[in-house]
């Protein structure tokens, strides 16, 4: 072989090399940003995933909201429609909620204490002021134990409205 011809290989050869070289690069660059891409992917789903947990766990804190307001209006509703009665009441709302307190006012007259702000509601034929005087400090509240809160519901002989007492 002669000089001229194995500079002509070993320059093809050396072509080929590099040639090689940024093909695997490019490969390389193609798999990182593949990877990335992916990487970024996952993190958005799994963001999407606790954010849905999140409105999940949201919703299930207004449905006890909602179920112990309902159950409180049945069972005051069930006793005033009857001359009188008593029944004890026991339900339950989000950990959150250390008391509930009845109160004088014209839109509410059921608020609740505890970490969670949280609305008042309006329960219909309650005593308040009955209710209200038995406590202090213009309000008559009960507190619950581990998110349980039990109180009776009672309506005297001949009285038109119901009251509500501690157990």
């Amino acid at each position: 072989m002669s000089l001229a011809s194995t500079i002509i290989f070993s320059s093809k050869t050396y072509k080929h090399k590099l040639l090689i070289l940024s093909m695997k690069k490019k490969g390389q660059m193609k798999l990182s940003f593949g990877m990335i891409f992916s990487i970024i992917l996952i993190i958005i789903f799994i963001a999407f995933a606790f954010y849905a947990i999140g409105k999940f766990m949201s919703f299930q804190k207004e449905i006890k909201y909602r179920s112990f307001t309902e159950d409180l209006q049945s069972a005051v509703d069930k006793i005033y429609l009857s001359s009188h009665g008593e029944e004890e009441f026991i339900n339950s709302l989000p950990k959150g909620v250390d008391a509930i307190c009845f109160i004088e006012d014209i839109d509410e007259n059921l608020i609740y204490q505890g970490k969670d702000f949280r609305p008042g509601v309006m329960i219909k034929h309650l005593d308040i002021e009955k209710i209200v005087n038995a406590g202090s400090r213009g309000e008559y509240c009960i507190n619950g134990f581990e998110g349980k809160f039990t109180f009776m519901i009672q309506k005297s002989y001949g009285e038109p409205l119901i009251t509500i007492s501690r157990v």
